[in-house]
């Protein structure tokens, strides 16, 4: 999760990458990425006069860099999620607004090689007030690599690649039908 300090918190697509490092995705497979924002105040801060209810958290799509063909971010859809302080008492919890969103992208042929960030903005969805802005981990798309679809044949792939099915069959000995 990216934090801003200033109680927004929002996870991002960071694909089990460690930080700083690229993510290999591969054309034709479809990524899909569940986003989560939140405000993360405490039950003391509800207890001071906070309300949870003032705050819709959404992303939205951040174009700088701009975001890949065919990369989407769906609506948000929102609910309300029990949370609780760390050593919160049975029935000491609290709720406070969660948005989660889906980030999908199936990286297109012709991108191979291609590294590509998807940028988020995180706002209130009631006032359009700016949080903070969010970022995945580099999305590396892998040369020579593709994800087969259910359908596909050798044949059929061979068109589309313009080789025949006798190639494919010879550089892809160890793939399972």
């Amino acid at each position: 999760a990216a934090y801003d300090g200033g109680g927004a918190a929002a996870a991002v697509p960071q694909a089990c990458a460690p930080a700083g490092e690229a993510v290999d995705v591969r054309v034709r497979c479809t990524y899909e990425w569940t986003l989560t924002a939140f405000d993360d105040h405490t039950r003391a801060d509800a207890r001071a006069g906070l309300r949870s209810e003032l705050y819709a958290p959404a992303l939205a799509i951040d174009n700088d860099p701009p975001w890949p063909a065919g990369a989407e971010l769906s609506p948000p859809a929102a609910d309300v999620t029990v949370l609780g302080d760390a050593g919160a008492a049975p029935g000491d919890e609290y709720a406070w607004p969660v948005t989660r969103q889906v980030v999908t992208w199936s990286p297109a042929r012709g991108s191979e090689g291609s590294v590509h960030v998807l940028c988020l903005r995180l706002a209130d969805a009631r006032t359009g007030a700016f949080a903070r802005r969010v970022c995945s981990a580099p999305l590396r798309v892998r040369r020579c690599q593709f994800c087969a679809r259910p359908g596909d044949t050798l044949r059929s792939l061979a068109l589309e690649f313009d080789t025949d099915w006798l190639q494919l069959w010879g550089a892809n000995v160890g793939v399972a039908d």
